[in-house]
C-alpha cells in the first residue's frame, strides 16, 4: 500500500476527464449527509460549504441527469467535435446566474490541451460492439429547468474547474480511510492504545497529493470531447458497473478519495477507448466488452461483486497495466493490441509457473505495428519487480496469480520482434 500511494501517477496528462469525474464523484459522495458534512468541515475558505453544495447540486442536474445529458446530446454535430471545458463552464456559468450567484471571471490555471491528439484505435474490437442502451427509447430533452431553483447563501463561485479543484485540496480527500485500515494484528493484546493513537494520527494527517508530472517537451493534455463526455455520461447512467468504475470508491477501498479519482479516470479512458484489456484479471470482462451486447448484464454484475466491490488494496499489477494503456495513448500512428495467451505463444515463454501466470493473465498492451524491445523483455520489465508487492488478497481462482518472482536468464527469452508476426 506504502508503495502504491508513493508511487502513485497524477492526472495532468488527463486533466479535463479527470476533473469532470472529480465533479461526478463528489456529487455522488454527497449523497451521504455524513460524507457531504466531512467534506465541509475541511473546506478551509469562507462560503466553502454553499459553494460545494451548488457545485453538487449542478453535477446532479447537468451531468447525471437523464434532461442533462439530452441536452449535451443534442448539441449540433461541428460541437459534438469540441472540446468540453468551455461548454461547461457556460452550463455552470448559466446555472449559478438562474441563482442569483456570480462567477469569478479568474481562469483557473489549466493545462495546455492537445487538440491534435486522439486516443489510438484497440486491434481487436468486441464481436458486438454496440452498446445496450443505445435501443432504449429517449424522451425529448425538458425546455426548461421546471424545478424550483436552490439558494445556498453564498454571492460569488469561482469557475466549475477552479471550485473542484480546490475542493480537491481539502485534507478530506488525502486522508485515509481509517475506519476501514482494520487492527494491526502483529501488534500484543497490549499495545492497543499505541494502535489506537496512531490510526488517530493517521486521521489528523492527509497524505500529500501525488507529484505533479513533469515533462521536458510540456507534453499537453488529452482532450475530452462533448461527443465524449455524452457516451461517459450515458454509460454511467446506464452500466451499474461502469458507474462504480468512474465515479466510486470501492465500498472496502483503503484509498483516499483523491487516489480513487484518479483509478476512475483510468478505467474511464481505457473504456472509452474500447481497448481489449481485462477490467479484473481473474474476470474475462474487458472495457471494450463491457457495456456492450457482446457481454450479457450478469457478467457485469459478477464482476462488480467479485471485483470492484471485493477489492480493499487495489492489485498493483492491474494498477500497472492501466497506466501502461494509459501512457500508450500518446502513440498515435498505431493502433493498441492487449496480449492474450496465444499473442505470447507466438514468442515462447519459458514453461514455468511465472510465465505460465503472465501468459494467462497480464494482457499487457503494445502498439501495432512496433519496432520496440521484445514481447517477453517487455513483461519482465514491467511486471516482475513487482510481484514481491502484489496484493495476495485477491488470488486468480486457479490459484496461478499472483505468481512468485523467478531467477531467470535473459537469454531464455525469444526475443521475437511483434511486426514479425503481425
Amino acid at each position: 500500500m506504502e508503495y502504491m500511494l508513493q508511487s502513485w501517477d497524477s492526472a495532468e496528462v488527463d486533466e479535463t476527464l479527470s476533473l469532470v469525474l472529480a465533479v461526478c464523484y463528489i456529487a455522488r459522495l454527497c449523497a451521504s449527509s455524513a460524507e457531504r458534512s466531512a467534506c465541509a468541515a475541511t473546506l478551509g475558505w469562507e462560503g466553502g460549504a454553499a459553494q460545494l453544495d451548488c457545485m453538487v447540486d449542478f453535477a446532479r442536474q447537468e451531468l447525471l441527469s437523464s434532461a442533462g445529458i439530452q441536452r449535451l446530446s443534442s448539441l449540433d454535430a461541428a460541437k459534438q467535435d469540441e472540446e468540453v471545458s468551455e461548454h461547461l463552464e457556460l452550463l455552470w456559468t448559466k446555472f449559478c446566474e438562474n441563482r442569483n450567484i456570480q462567477v469569478s471571471s479568474e481562469i483557473p490555471a489549466r493545462n495546455t490541451i492537445g487538440m491534435n491528439f486522439s486516443a489510438p484505435p484497440p486491434y481487436r474490437m468486441p464481436s458486438n460492439g454496440e452498446f445496450r442502451w443505445r435501443e432504449k427509447v429517449t424522451s425529448k430533452p425538458e425546455s426548461g429547468n421546471t424545478q424550483k431553483p436552490s439558494r445556498y447563501g453564498v454571492a460569488a463561485v469561482p469557475k466549475l474547474f477552479g471550485l473542484v479543484s480546490k475542493i480537491l485540496k481539502a485534507d478530506f480527500f488525502l486522508t485515509l480511510p481509517v475506519d476501514r485500515l482494520g487492527w494491526n494484528m502483529l501488534s500484543t493484546p497490549h499495545a492497543h492504545d499505541g494502535v489506537r493513537r496512531a490510526y488517530a494520527q493517521l486521521a489528523r494527517h492527509p497524505l500529500k497529493p501525488p507529484l505533479r508530472r513533469r515533462f521536458p517537451d510540456e507534453m499537453p493534455s488529452m482532450p475530452l470531447l462533448v461527443k465524449e463526455l455524452v457516451l461517459l455520461l450515458q454509460g454511467i447512467e446506464n452500466s451499474k458497473l461502469l458507474r462504480s468504475l468512474v465515479a466510486e470508491r470501492p465500498p472496502l477501498s483503503v484509498l483516499p478519495h483523491h487516489h480513487a479519482i484518479g483509478t476512475c479516470m483510468q478505467h474511464a479512458r481505457i473504456w472509452l477507448g474500447r481497448y481489449d484489456l481485462r477490467i479484473y484479471y481473474d474476470h474475462d470482462l474487458t472495457y471494450g466488452r463491457l457495456g456492450t451486447h457482446d457481454v450479457a448484464e450478469q457478467e457485469e454484475e459478477e464482476v462488480l461483486g467479485g471485483g470492484f466491490s471485493k477489492e480493499r488494496i487495489p492489485s498493483l499489477i492491474e494498477q500497472t497495466l492501466r497506466c501502461y494503456t494509459h501512457d500508450s495513448l500518446w502513440e498515435r500512428k498505431c493502433k493498441l493490441i492487449h496480449m492474450r495467451p496465444e499473442d505470447y505463444d507466438i514468442s515462447k515463454p519459458p514453461d514455468t509457473p511465472m510465465w505460465c501466470a503472465y501468459k494467462k493473465y497480464i494482457g499487457h498492451c503494445r502498439e501495432v505495428p512496433t519496432t520496440r524491445q521484445s514481447v517477453l523483455y517487455d513483461v519482465h520489465e514491467a511486471f516482475t519487480g513487482i510481484l514481491g508487492w502484489e496484493t495476495k488478497s485477491r488470488p486468480s481462482r486457479d490459484g496461478l496469480f499472483p505468481p512468485v518472482a523467478e531467477d531467470f536468464s535473459f537469454e531464455e527469452l525469444h526475443r521475437e520482434k511483434l511486426e514479425s508476426w503481425m
